[in-house]
């Protein structure tokens, strides 16, 4: 990996990639002179002082980004959760229709146009509402938010982070099964963060790519 793609794409979470991108030409120049180490210390101290002064810029404007982020986040979560629903249930009825007839039993059934479809157990379902609603979801909103927030990641995470506790007990985000609650707080952050950066990283690559 090029240590400066890498310096770059973590720049590009505070700030715009062209600003990004010349600190880091900047920085580069003097790496002969002052080493390797000076150079990640000063990408590491920009990117903080970027950060901290994101943080102050139009806080009712991000706070109530975070929110828009939360109400996105509900109706992704609605959205997978419906289709992981159609798709548990249709698994699980093959899965039982497969596994509990023999071929003559397969052969009558299709014949007479009769299917033995059980609705999937309560545990089934409600490991797949937790995976939507903890990790699916939130992990797809980071990816959206990303594309949408460039260069302002980390601080619109930041943001989430502290404005979605609350929300969670305003408005909260409940499955049959799963809720965006409290608890899941740290886990639904996290998966957040995870498809931010990810979907940061693809983007700055495949445009040092093209470059």
């Amino acid at each position: 990996m090029r240590s400066d793609l890498l310096a770059e794409w973590i720049l590009s979470l505070v700030v715009d990639r062209e600003r990004a991108a010349s600190a880091v030409g900047d920085f580069l120049e003097d790496v002969p002179e002052r080493g390797r180490r000076w150079f990640w210390f000063s990408i590491g101290k920009t990117a903080f002082a970027r950060l901290g002064r994101s943080l102050m810029e139009a806080p009712f404007r991000m706070a109530g980004f975070a929110a828009f982020a939360w109400l996105v986040y509900m109706a992704m979560g609605f959205a997978l959760g419906f289709a992981a629903w159609i798709a548990a249930t249709l698994l699980w009825g093959m899965g039982y229709f497969l596994s509990h007839h023999t071929v003559m039993e397969l052969v009558a059934n299709l014949l007479r146009l009769r299917f033995d479809w059980p609705a999937p157990p309560v545990e089934w379902l409600r490991f797949v509402d937790c995976v939507v609603v903890w990790i699916a979801a939130p992990y797809q909103l980071g990816r959206w938010w990303a594309r949408t927030a460039r260069g302002r990641e980390m601080v619109t995470w930041l943001y989430l982070a502290a404005i979605w506790p609350a929300l969670m007990m305003w408005l909260p985000f409940a499955d049959r099964y799963a809720r965006a609650s409290l608890t899941a707080a740290p886990l639904i952050l996290m998966f957040v963060l995870a498809g931010m950066l990810r979907e940061s990283w693809q983007g700055r690559s495949a445009e040092m790519a093209r470059g």
